[in-house]
């Protein structure tokens, strides 16, 4: 033989050492297999090595004291090694025989220590500080050292036994090469530390990457974490941050690479195959650790077997301890396997997370109009709050597919070895559960997509619900649109019901599964043949191998369910990533020093496929020139600006805009943050420009009223800022950018006349800060007309003319007779100087508005299609993260969301108990008790079963066998039984806990406060109704369930390995106190981590509705990247946390199992040394009980935290469910009468309030009366309290001192409903919801159809709806957005007439209208309401002058109260001023 004449022996005659007394590993044996695979390894390795670290950037590592001891001790093996070849080289010059091994061994461990110490200097020219490579090696060095090193010790004791001898050199050698091996190994079990100034990034760096190979395996570097979130509450500060692969910013380089190369080859975007192409390395890395678990699960198993066998026969005892020993090192090395194969799939989790929300934020800024209509606010959220979580959490859990396959099939392999046949016949009951498996997975996929779109429905709702609040709480209707909540809720829950059916008829075989496989491979082994007797060895070594099955067969049901849910949610990321894009080519930037805007014979659609909404339009805007654009409602003006954004479909024709871009949009967008950093937008802030900009846009004065000035923190909703304040913030924030073009839609129709003077002079105009610029003004302040230098006039989406004003008016064309109809309305508004030209224009024939109006709405087809952007309602504002915490508290309006700081309190699991049902929890426990009875009960039972065979006289006795077969299976029958019930009440009952849940959270939220809404960012509230009550629906069943199956397998095996080792309880009673010290530990650590990962993924969402709202001014200031760069940081900061939350995970999973193997190796010590104290029967069932106490344990403490994690999100919506409530809605003591109020007389009393507690008044002892059927004006510049006093009139705000009465009744005494219900209003913002007209109309179903109609005709709107397809029934999308803002308006007027009570309160309702539409609605309001007081809040003196009285306000007090003539007559009165200002006296 080869290696007979390489060695002098046979060193793989294994088996004759094996069952020698003095069990040893021949030096030869060693010298071969373990230093041959060492030699192979490393120089395997160092190509990889090499390779890698060739393009490493890193800093020289400095010389440390580590270093030079690692080369010191290296040179010493090597002076060694040397040593040892040339002794064996002298015995062969001295003709002494010698076997290749003497020199060859020496020679290959000389070339690996020589090999190791240059790999030592290059790490260290590379700044590596750990290495992986070099650690293993040692390891593997050690192994081989320490083995050598005891077969010389044995071979010294037992000289005459071997075949080989050592002498006194080779003890001084292996003595010396020994130690110096595991010397090295102890110093690469720590990192070489960096001399360098810590930095503030160094110092919070994650500790991973630096950490020594040895505490990545067992996450050690986790440690200082986990200490400190023992000792105190873990904050956001104390999160690691992220570096390299692991940061959004390369993730993101990284995805589009691999997108572009895929799109080379299908243009179609296919997130999974973008998923995969970019992460495969990593997960494969997982997937091999998996494997190699794997394998090693079977270890257990066949040591067992081994032990048993053991136990029972008279072979020597050392190996018996080297089988205990070889059950602890192999369920060690498979828990380590197993953790590390868990953690790299989790961080590919991470990653994957980064990529999601990535390209996700991308498509979003990148859809067009077309593409946008398809999905709403609430939907698009969605996607990324629920789809894209469940297709990276299907990720993490993706290898049970493939594992539990794998396992299945080696144990049938065991199996068969044991039971022969009978092991196909008993694993057979797994193949019959496949085709029922699959039929209701079906079903619960099913359930799954209809769940989905009714979370849909519901999410959008109560986005819109949430945005349109206020104009909910006017109209009393927020009671309705609740109920509308609640109906769509009912079906979610209907659906619910039956996906926890199916789920529980997945789970019960799948618990049972253990059961019935161990009953029929037994009950058919024993019954085949007479002589098959059931020992301990085969039933327990069966039933162990059966248990591998269970933990992933146990979850092979929720992976299914996840599977059915991941490719719903794959399918739904996929159809929104391949929505209409905008096209990025259809707008050139070449070069014009003359004409920055050219558009060339260009013809515009919202998409491809639909007629044109702007034809043949030819625009030249000259360098710094003023133009104007003006038109009927429905002419295309705003289209006109999104063409030259890039918004809409280009047909054909040339678009070349030259210059960088400001875009004012109609409805401001404004941020979540201070006044000033939405007017700097990011640029460098400079006071004087600053300064300069502030005054331009007449904000000086307004930013003395707020308390912080222009540091004070705009609300989500704008509750500290008037419309007016906002626009002119917007309009701030583009003088600011300092653009070249500026692109203006309609600014000046939300401010005062006196204010747009003044910013048409100071800013837009000829002589204001844009002098200098290119502006494209759209505008219906036709006074400013005469000064632009060019006008267009645009008419069904086509320019009729353009020329100046003067042009224009000699044409006497389109723009003429817009004129005159114009001046004839609002004639007493123009400057005296154009009275002339007013009389040269009386002969003219008054026009018809309402034909106009008709003319422009039978263009449905265009207006429908108006751009989402522009069309913004303004409640659904910026939303974003409160920040710079060190402002003081008054600055702030927002109020951050903070994560709760200790365990889930007691109350909440009292008031989750109480959701689910007392009744409910008692049976659940009482099922588990049951069942567990059951279990300990066979338990013991097979033990005695698989003792009879020590009596001979049990041989044959077929009877006790049946009895045996009998009773065992009827046990296992109750136990599966009282398993199915339990899983069954479980699911009914968590079901029924989260309708209730999401029942009071609805019912408070509706009856929640306006201050709640307007301090509550809207993503917050949104995350509590989807992903909060999403986890409440779904996971909270899977996390009770698993629960509660551990806490009783836990007990039952504790009881079993007591009874029956009772010399183990002080051990275990030890064991118990570190495992309840491990995951106190690990539950505080967890609990919060999981909270800050909860508390900073709020951010991502409210950035990412911000981005929603705002996503046409974002592009048109070019800050997509900035926007995008600030999602990666958001989402980073989030990651951190859930890496730290992945640690710690991994951290107590080895733990734990350590525990679990010192418990399991405990127990077979306990049996070989007491062996022949305890039957083979009692041994198997304490070895299989505490081989299954690693997972129990493990389990245990992971589904507990799963749990309160869980629980998290249910205290969340708990809080919900706790808000405070404004006054009833009904007040049963004291209604009003059904006619009140029958005569419209309104009086305030010294009447006081404020918005909030904490915030100063808003309006301060208001005392006047507004008798019955009077017309009162309420004006006031900007911020004065004119839209306060109408929201204290509606109790949207509550007095803090002072009364109001109308028809002297104190209107605090009254129901908010039966207050709110008997008052009309017309709101400022015109807000729709989604939905037909008749519910936009009429949501309480109080009215006919005909009288709807009446009331559209008189708002003359009746036209335009009959020419709709469904006429009532036509659906309008989310905000109204296919309605032009003239058309929402007159919704808002149809609202009014359907009601029609004795007081009509106007809020600005005609600020951002034109003055067609404006004069419109004035006059349906002089037909319609004469008979009613009206109460205007007034932006247009023209609209308020012939009213009985005006109410002049300022700082929330009344200064002037009289009629319109007698404030005229007082030339100092601050009313005259005021009409001065705009031009009417």
């Amino acid at each position: 033989m080869v290696l007979e004449s390489y060695c002098g022996y046979n060193p793989w005659d294994l088996v004759e050492q094996w069952n020698s007394n003095s069990f040893v590993i021949s030096p030869c044996f060693t010298d071969t297999f373990l230093l041959w695979i060492t030699w192979f390894y490393l120089y395997l390795s160092l190509l990889f090595s090499v390779f890698f670290l060739k393009s490493n950037s890193h800093k020289k590592h400095s010389w440390t004291l580590f270093i030079a001891l690692k080369l010191s001790i290296g040179l010493v093996l090597v002076v060694s090694s040397i040593y040892e070849l040339i002794d064996s080289l002298i015995e062969f010059e001295n003709d002494q025989l010698v076997y290749p091994t003497a020199y060859l061994t020496p020679s290959i461990k000389l070339s690996t220590y020589l090999l190791s110490l240059w790999l030592i200097w290059y790490h260290r020219a590379k700044g590596v500080q750990t290495s992986v490579l070099l650690t293993i090696y040692w390891f593997l060095m050690t192994i081989y050292s320490v083995f050598n090193l005891y077969t010389l010790i044995v071979t010294l004791e037992h000289r005459d036994e071997f075949s080989w001898s050592f002498d006194k050199t080779d003890v001084v050698n292996k003595s010396l090469q020994t130690s110096g091996v595991l010397c090295q190994l102890l110093l690469y079990c720590v990192a070489d530390t960096k001399k360098e100034t810590p930095s503030k990034e160094s110092e919070n760096a994650c500790p991973f990457e630096s950490s020594p190979f040895i505490s990545k395996l067992f996450f050690t570097w986790f440690d200082s974490m986990a200490i400190r979130g023992f000792r105190r509450t873990l904050l956001q500060s104390d999160m690691w941050s992220l570096r390299g692969p692991n940061t959004a910013p390369v993730i993101e380089k990284k995805i589009t690479s691999v997108e572009a190369k895929l799109r080379l080859k299908d243009q179609r975007t296919d997130i999974l195959k973008i998923l995969v192409k970019s992460f495969w390395p990593t997960f494969l890395l997982g997937v091999v650790c998996k494997f190699c678990s794997t394998l090693l699960i079977f270890a257990g198993p066949q040591l067992m077997d081994a032990l048993i066998a053991f136990v029972i026969s008279d072979h020597p005892v050392g190996r018996g301890y080297i089988i205990a020993a070889a059950m602890f090192i192999s369920s060690l090395m498979q828990s380590i396997l197993e953790s590390q194969s868990e953690f790299w799939t989790q961080v590919v989790v991470i990653r994957m997370k980064a990529t999601l929300f990535s390209i996700i934020y991308k498509k979003n800024i990148k859809l067009s109009s077309h593409g946008k209509r398809a999905y709403t606010t609430g939907e698009i959220v969605n996607t990324m709050a629920i789809d894209a979580q469940r297709v990276i959490d299907y990720f993490g859990i993706v290898n049970i597919i493939w594992s539990a396959p794998l396992q299945l099939a080696i144990t049938i392999y065991l199996l068969w070895r044991k039971l022969g046949v009978s092991s196909f016949i008993g694993l057979s009951v797994i193949l019959l559960l496949v085709p029922y498996n699959g039929f209701v997975a079906s079903r619960f996929q099913a359930c799954q997509v209809a769940l989905m779109k009714e979370k849909d429905s519901r999410s959008k709702l109560v986005s819109e619900v949430l945005n349109g609040m206020k104009v909910l709480k006017l109209y009393a209707w927020e009671g309705a649109f609740g109920d509308i909540v609640a109906s769509i809720r009912k079906n979610e829950i209907k659906y619910l019901r039956s996906q926890a059916l199916w789920l529980a008829g997945m789970t019960f075989p799948f618990t049972s599964l253990s059961f019935l496989v161990t009953v029929v491979s037994f009950a058919s082994y024993v019954l085949i043949d007479k002589n098959h007797i059931l020992d301990a060895n085969k039933a327990f070594v069966s039933i162990t191998l059966i248990n591998t099955l269970t933990m992933p067969l146990n979850f092979l049901p929720f992976v299914l369910t996840s599977g059915a849910m991941f490719l719903v949610s794959v399918k739904r990321i996929n159809k929104f990533l391949a929505g209409d894009e905008l096209d990025t080519e259809s707008i050139n930037h070449n070069p014009d020093s003359t004409n920055p805007i050219l558009v060339k014979d260009a013809t515009f659609s919202w998409s491809r496929d639909e007629e044109p909404t702007l034809k043949d339009i030819n625009l030249q805007v000259e360098k710094q020139k003023l133009v104007a654009v003006v038109g009927v409602v429905g002419s295309g003006k705003s289209t006109l600006l999104s063409a030259i954004l890039g918004d809409l479909y280009k047909k054909h024709g040339t678009v070349n805009v030259d210059g960088k871009v400001a875009y004012v949009p109609q409805t401001s967008w404004i941020q979540n943050a201070t006044v000033r950093d939405n007017i700097l937008f990011e640029s460098p802030f400079v006071q004087e420009k600053y300064d300069q900009v502030i005054e331009a846009c007449a904000l000086t004065p307004d930013l003395k009223i707020l308390a912080g000035g222009d540091l004070t923190e705009i609300g989500e909703k704008g509750i500290n800022l008037s419309g007016g304040q906002k626009q002119r913030v917007s309009i701030a924030r583009a003088v600011y950018s300092d653009s070249d073009i500026y692109l203006l839609d309609d600014p000046l129709s939300a401010v005062d006349a006196h204010v747009a003077k003044h910013l048409f002079e100071k800013v837009i105009g000829n002589k204001g800060l844009l002098k200098n610029k290119t502006r494209l003004l759209v505008t219906h302040r036709i006074t400013f007309l005469p000064q632009a230098d060019e006008i267009i006039v645009l008419r069904d989406g086509k320019i009729y003319e353009s020329g100046t004003f003067s042009e224009l008016m000699a044409k006497k064309g389109e723009f003429f007779n817009f004129i005159v109809q114009y001046q004839i309305e609002q004639e007493d508004e123009l400057d005296p100087e154009d009275e002339s030209f007013v009389k040269a224009l009386e002969r003219e024939k008054k026009l018809s508005l309402t034909r106009s109006i008709s003319s422009a709405d039978s263009e449905t087809s265009a207006i429908r299609r108006r751009t989402s952007h522009t069309r913004q309602s303004q409640s659904k504002k910026s939303r974003a993260t409160s920040k710079n915490d060190a402002k003081e508290d008054k600055f702030k309006l927002i109020e951050a969301e903070t994560a709760e700081t200790s365990s889930v309190s007691s109350k909440v699991y009292f008031d989750y108990i109480k959701a689910i049902g007392w009744k409910n929890c008692s049976v659940i426990l009482l099922f588990c008790t049951i069942f567990s009875g059951f279990i300990l009960a066979s338990s013991l039972w097979l033990t005695e079963w698989a003792d009879d065979y020590l009596n001979p006289l049990n041989y044959h006795n077929t009877a006790l066998r049946n009895k045996r077969l009998i009773v065992y299976a009827i046990l296992g029958t109750f136990q599966a039984i009282f398993i199915l019930a339990f899983t069954l009440v479980l699911c009914i009952a968590a079901v029924e806990g989260s309708r209730w849940i999401h029942e009071q959270m609805l019912s408070r939220l509706i009856r929640a406060p306006m201050s709640f809404f307007d301090s509550t960012p809207t993503g917050r509230i949104l995350n509590r109704f989807t992903k909060d009550i999403d986890l409440a629906d779904s996971a909270m069943i899977f996390s009770l369930q698993q629960f509660l199956m551990r806490v009783f397998s836990s007990v039952t095996a504790v009881i079993i390995i007591i009874k029956e080792t009772p010399f183990l309880v002080i051990m275990i009673i030890i064991l118990a106190l570190v495992y309840i010290l491990i995951q106190k530990i690990y539950i505080a650590s967890s609990r919060q981590l999981r909270r800050i990962d909860g508390v900073t993924r709020s951010p991502i969402f409210s950035h990412y509705t911000e981005t929603v709202t705002g996503s046409t001014s974002i592009r048109a200031y070019q800050a997509t990247d900035r926007f995008s760069e600030k999602l990666f940081k958001l989402v980073d900061v989030n990651n951190s946390a859930s890496m730290a939350n992945l640690a710690a995970s991994r951290w107590l999973s080895v733990r734990l199992e350590l525990l679990g193997n010192i418990i399991v190796t405990s127990t077979a010590l306990y049996a070989v040394i007491g062996r022949g104290s305890m039957s083979p029967g009692k041994i198997g069932l304490s070895i299989s009980n505490a081989s299954q106490i690693t997972s129990i344990l493990d389990m245990l403490v992971r589904s507990f935290s799963d749990l309160e994690n869980n629980l998290v999100s249910v205290e969340r919506c708990l809080e919900y469910t706790k808000l405070d409530a404004e006054a009833p809605w009904v007040n049963p003591s004291h209604r009003p009468s059904k006619d009140w109020p029958f005569e419209g007389r309104i009086t305030f009393n010294k009447y006081s309030t404020r918005y909030r507690p904490g915030l100063d008044l808003v309006l301060r002892n208001i005392t006047c009366c507004i008798d019955s059927n009077e017309k009162v004006g309420i004006v006031g510049r900007t911020g004065a309290g004119k839209s306060s006093l109408t929201l204290a009139l509606f109790r949207l705000i509550e007095p803090t001192d002072g009364t109001i009465t109308i028809d002297d009744e104190d209107i605090t005494r009254l129901g908010l409903h039966d207050l709110r219900s008997r008052l009309t209003v017309i709101p400022q913002d015109p807000v729709l919801f989604s939905g037909s007209f008749r519910r936009n109309f009429d949501p309480l179903e109080m009215h006919t159809d005909n009288e709807i109609y009446d009331a559209l005709e008189q708002a003359n709107l009746k036209d335009f709806v009959v020419s709709l397809d469904n006429q009532l029934y036509y659906e309008i999308t989310e905000g109204g957005d296919n309605l032009s803002v003239g058309q929402r308006q007159l919704v808002c007027l149809t609202r009014a007439l359907l009601r029609k009570s004795k007081i009509l309160v106007l809020d600005e309702a005609t600020a951002a209208v034109d003055v067609e539409t404006d004069e419109l609605i004035q006059q349906t309001i002089r037909k319609q309401f004469k008979d009613c007081t009206i109460v205007t809040i007034a932006h247009r003196l023209n609209t308020i002058m012939d009213y009985d009285k005006v109410i002049v306000m300022d700082k929330g007090q009344i200064i002037e109260y009289d009629s319109p003539d007698n404030l005229l007559k007082n030339n100092e009165s601050e009313f005259y001023k005021m009409a001065k200002d705009a031009k009417l006296v």
